[in-house]
């Protein structure tokens, strides 16, 4: 059986999961996410304005996904996308994939000094910006005229 990984459970995750319900019988679906809830991020502005409850923001993603015996949610850190070996390193272990999916959630800009000190050149989790390789100067990007 095909084996599909949708890491991030973000809303391009959870609809992704929503859109593949139909293929459930054909192949299995992972979602793999940091947290089992899913954040509604047009909520967020009453939980920082004291209006509602930070559990009111959050939905779990049980909720979200149907119960089907090939769609499972697994709550776990990714450490590294490893596409020519097909499988996504966790911080508990690996998981192998025929297709992975990418929705990461936007994280926000990461405060540096210097010229990005108040925007990122990512706007989404990338591998790149995970590996620090977007940053002037950084580890694993190589310097200038080198």
């Amino acid at each position: 059986m095909r084996r599909i990984v949708i890491l991030g459970a973000g809303y391009a995750g959870v609809r992704a999961a929503q859109e593949l319900i139909g293929v459930l019988d054909e192949c299995e679906v992972w979602i793999v996410d940091r947290s089992r809830s899913h954040q509604i991020l047009t909520e967020m502005y009453k939980v920082a304005a004291g209006g509602a409850a930070p559990e009111r923001a959050q939905v779990p993603l049980r909720r979200l996904l149907p119960r089907h015996p090939h769609l499972h949610v697994l709550q776990g850190e990714i450490a590294q996308l490893e596409p020519a070996a097909r499988c996504v390193r966790l911080a508990s272990g690996r998981l192998a994939y025929d297709l992975a999916l990418l929705g990461p959630a936007r994280r926000p800009p990461a405060r540096r000094p210097g010229p990005f000190a108040t925007r990122s050149p990512c706007s989404t989790w990338t591998p790149r910006c995970a590996s620090g390789a977007a940053w002037p100067g950084s580890p694993g990007r190589a310097a200038a005229g080198s």
